[in-house]
């Protein structure tokens, strides 16, 4: 039996429209164009120098925009692809590997300095920008192991502090949930961390999530009755009240009207 050559094009015609966007050619011809459409992103250096080492993140804080973009297009083609689902990722862990090899004691100098740049920022108001550096803080924590006591002390403490300062950002940043899960993550660490309970109540209050709160503020008193504790409290207590006037007045007025109706 032989095919028509109108079977046969409308065939190709097929292949051409459908077939195409699975093609192992057509995927790796998109990926090198996204790869050169961005190959002008500055590329991370780090130097000995202070001064050059803050500069050189900066650049990379400059370009961060870039590197959401791109990552997006990359993974719009690895959506729905099955070509490159049946390929599984192929992400370049090159990266990670390096940072695992470092010392304990350089990935945790470089957290100390993220971290301090992330204070800078919070004090500039730079919300997007601490919570890069607070970000790039927490990964050298993903990627180290404590060989000693002294090592692991100082792994916690940064860690909490990170975590706390993370939580903080996350908060002007109202991003409420994010901040929460940075707060607990803290806790884990120790429970007895202030802060992180701080900015937890401090979350729920401005929740209305009045109960809750009250739990947490009752956990802070046990461990530091200072003054912020006292005035959170303060603070429950009187939106407590104006939300039972509020609603002791919206049934008031709603009984007034169904008796107006009879």
């Amino acid at each position: 039996m032989e095919l028509s050559q109108d079977a046969y094009n409308f065939s190709q015609l097929v292949l051409e429209e459908f077939g195409a966007p699975y093609r192992k050619e057509e995927i790796e011809k998109k990926i090198l164009n996204i790869e050169e459409k961005y190959k002008n992103l500055e590329e991370l250096n780090p130097q000995n120098n202070q001064e050059k080492y803050s500069l050189d993140y900066e650049k990379k804080f400059n370009n961060i925009k870039d590197e959401e973009d791109k990552q997006k297009e990359l993974e719009q083609i690895m959506k729905g692809n099955p070509y490159l689902q049946a390929m599984g990722c192929s992400h370049d862990r090159r990266k990670e590997r390096e940072l695992f090899e470092k010392p304990t004691k350089e990935k945790l100098d470089n957290a100390e300095y993220f971290k301090g740049e992330g204070n800078k920022a919070i004090k500039e108001k730079d919300y997007e920008k601490a919570a890069y550096f607070y970000q790039k803080a927490l990964l050298q924590f993903d990627y180290t192991f404590p060989d000693n006591n002294d090592e692991q002390q100082r792994f916690d403490l940064l860690s909490q502090q990170c975590f706390v300062n993370m939580s903080l950002v996350k908060y002007y940043q109202k991003e409420y949930d994010d901040s929460l899960q940075n707060a607990r993550q803290a806790l884990k660490l120790n429970q007895s961390n202030i802060k992180a309970l701080f900015r937890i109540a401090t979350i729920h209050l401005e929740r209305d999530e009045y109960d809750k709160t009250e739990e947490v503020i009752k956990q802070m008193e046990e461990i530091d009755n200072n003054k912020e504790v006292q005035q959170l409290k303060s603070q429950l207590l009187q939106q407590k009240s104006k939300y039972q006037k509020d609603e002791k007045k919206v049934y008031a007025d709603m009984f007034s009207k169904l008796n107006k109706e009879k």
